[in-house]
């Protein structure tokens, strides 16, 4: 404010100061330090000096069991749990980041020996790992300082000056980020089985691998409990915010898919001091599919050109092009003089990497998961308004193209893959 006044090193009353608006400075705690004040002159800012605690806690545990069955059968089984959360204060104190997160696995292996030249191995796992975290205040906030309301939206969101809608961006002042509760969870089951047999020369590997993952998500991290952004201080005290973004009706996702694959690989001893691997391995998915129908992606036109309304269905894929994914490998081992001091090694080998981790890209599309940007309104309005938490929000600018950075992928892409020789 003090550009307002002929005596720039002075402070004056705000011009048309909202009365309504003061109350939202509780998001920031008060000043017990100096002011301040670049090359002399007022900001209408000063230091705040704090030390708040950090508590971590984590447990973790390991069980094993070995029993030999018989004289051909052994068993192998292990199980490990880990549990930890903690509370971090964020760089604006009046907020704390809660996390909680957990892993558990359970394994067991069985190795079965056929004969002198054949071994069978079976192995089972399981995998379950969960995370949770909110940003919530230090104090109970009065729900005239929220954003948004509703069932299990009770936190204050973000409020920035300067900045974004994003607190991870730059701004003029600390930053108040305030997030209600975001989580997912994983689950793996897989199971394999593997074949090996000397014949002669040969030594003949063979084998199947199949896994059942589950991938749930419950909202994003950003703007699920409102983001309001102004420019300036006096905006603020203005009550004249640049813009306003929420996500008020998040809605669950559950991803499932079934991966497979199987393989052959013969090593031929073609000489003393020659050995050669022939392997192909074969890899497929049943893509990536929500359980209630609720994934929803972007696709293109003919001209290649990103279209404004998603397409909704129980797969996120329109073509699912990891059907065979064929993975040739070649490999060598050349001992030039036979006394085994040195070797010559080389080896070529296609590999695919599965696309099973894809919920966090597609947590934040419309219609389910929506970003609303509404045209920005004062805070005093904004936050007596109860957000609806029943029905899925649409986007409230259909007409603007959906920026890739929302989650987009392409509908009928392959997974990645990588060519290694060595």
């Amino acid at each position: 404010t003090a550009t307002a006044c002929p005596d720039r090193g002075a402070y004056v009353p705000a011009p048309n100061l909202v009365p309504g608006i003061l109350p939202f400075f509780r998001y920031w705690p008060a000043p017990n330090g100096p002011e301040l004040r670049p090359n002399g002159l007022p900001t209408g800012a000063a230091f705040n000096f704090s030390n708040p605690s950090r508590p971590v806690n984590e447990d973790f545990g390991l069980l094993r069991l070995d029993y030999n069955l018989s004289a051909q059968d052994s068993l192998s089984t292990s199980f490990t749990a880990d549990r930890g959360d903690r509370n971090s204060p964020q760089d604006n104190p009046v907020m704390v980041q809660s996390q909680g997160n957990g892993l558990y696995t359970l394994s067991a292996q069985e190795t079965h020996i056929v004969s002198p030249t054949v071994v069978n191995t079976m192995t089972f796992g399981y995998a379950r790992a969960w995370a949770d975290q909110v940003a919530t205040s230090n104090e109970p906030f009065p729900d005239s300082l929220l954003f948004m309301k509703g069932e299990k939206r009770k936190n204050p969101g973000a409020l920035i000056i300067g900045g974004g809608t994003s607190t991870a961006q730059a701004s003029t002042f600390t930053s108040a980020n305030g997030q209600n509760l975001i989580s997912s969870s994983r689950q793996n089951f897989n199971g394999s089985n593997d074949l090996r047999m000397t014949m002669g020369r040969h030594n003949l590997s063979m084998g199947v691998w199949f896994q059942w993952v589950q991938q749930g998500v419950f909202s994003s991290v950003q703007n699920n409990a409102g983001t309001l952004t102004y420019p300036t201080l006096l905006a603020l005290l203005q009550d004249r915010p640049s813009q306003f973004q929420a996500a008020p009706a998040p809605v669950p996702l559950n991803f499932r898919t079934t991966e497979a694959a199987w393989y052959f690989q013969d090593e031929i001893k073609l000489r003393p001091n020659l050995t050669v691997r022939l392997g192909l391995r074969d890899e497929m998915t049943s893509g990536w599919n929500e359980v209630h129908g609720h994934a929803a992606n972007y696709t293109y036109d003919q001209n290649g050109f990103i279209l404004t309304q998603p397409y909704i269905g129980k797969s996120a894929l329109i073509e699912n092009n990891a059907l065979a994914l064929w993975q040739p490998r070649v490999g060598l081992a050349w001992d030039p003089t036979g006394a085994g001091r040195w070797a010559v090694r080389a080896g070529f080998g296609i590999h695919n990497d599965l696309q099973d981790n894809l919920a966090n890209r597609m947590n934040s599309n419309p219609p389910f998961n929506a970003r609303a940007r509404p045209v920005a309104a004062p805070s005093c309005r904004c936050s007596r308004r109860p957000a609806p938490s029943s029905r899925p929000v649409v986007s409230m600018r259909p007409c603007t193209p959906p920026r890739l950075r929302n989650g987009a992928w392409r509908c009928n892409g392959g997974s990645r893959q990588n060519s290694r020789w060595n």
